[in-house]
């Protein structure tokens, strides 16, 4: 199984990248394809074949940057009738669909820059964005800086695996503390921006 999605990466990398992290990101699509899985298989291949880790780290980013102005598209056009619909499937499946609607409402912002690494869910919260009061250009500028920080720090943990295990291990404590100040600072502006946005609310106009 291995060698072949190697295989496959060492043949037809890029497309493969694009692709799966489109389709991951994608509203329900998404709960079924391992896209990051896939980017950091990809990462582990560059170190090994012709593929170039920026132009794969880049092609994620863009995958995931589609998926999700899909899944805005949806939630937008559909609205809550979708969610409405298919609640009771996505409680079959482990999702709690008025919990995951009720957090993006009071924290969105947050939702979308955090969002990569909940694998089967993600998809899910750009459609429900989709449908709520955010501006869709507010919520890609969101996801397009959070794909800009994610994947190449994904695709460079793949990387990173190529090395060795002990080469790899010198470096992942450093690793670790880059990815954990990336998400405190991106967190901390995401709070900032949503507090900031509130107190300018209840002042409100003539204030």
């Amino acid at each position: 199984m291995l060698d072949t999605l190697f295989g496959l990466l060492e043949g037809y990398g890029y497309p493969i990248v694009l692709v799966a992290a489109a389709l991951e990101n994608t509203f329900l699509v998404g709960m079924f394809v391992p896209g990051q899985a896939i980017v950091l298989a990809a990462g582990l291949a560059s170190r090994f074949s012709d593929l170039n880790p920026f132009y794969v780290a880049a092609l994620a980013a863009a995958g995931e940057v589609l998926g999700n102005a899909i899944s805005i598209a949806i939630g937008r056009r559909a609205g809550p009738r979708l969610f409405d619909r298919w609640a009771g499937w996505f409680e079959r499946h482990g999702t709690n669909i008025e919990g995951a609607r009720e957090y993006v409402r009071r924290h969105g912002a947050v939702a979308l820059l955090l969002g990569r690494p909940a694998w089967g869910i993600k998809n899910l919260i750009p459609a429900i964005v989709g449908a709520s009061d955010m501006s869709p250009w507010k919520a890609m500028f969101y996801v397009f800086i959070a794909s800009a920080i994610y994947y190449p720090l994904l695709v460079g943990l793949g990387w990173l695996l190529g090395l060795g295990v002990s080469q790899a291990a010198s470096l992942a404590t450093w690793f670790g503390v880059a990815v954990s100040a990336i998400v405190l600072v991106a967190a901390g502006v995401a709070v900032w921006r949503m507090r900031k946005e509130r107190q300018d609310s209840n002042e409100g106009p003539g204030q």
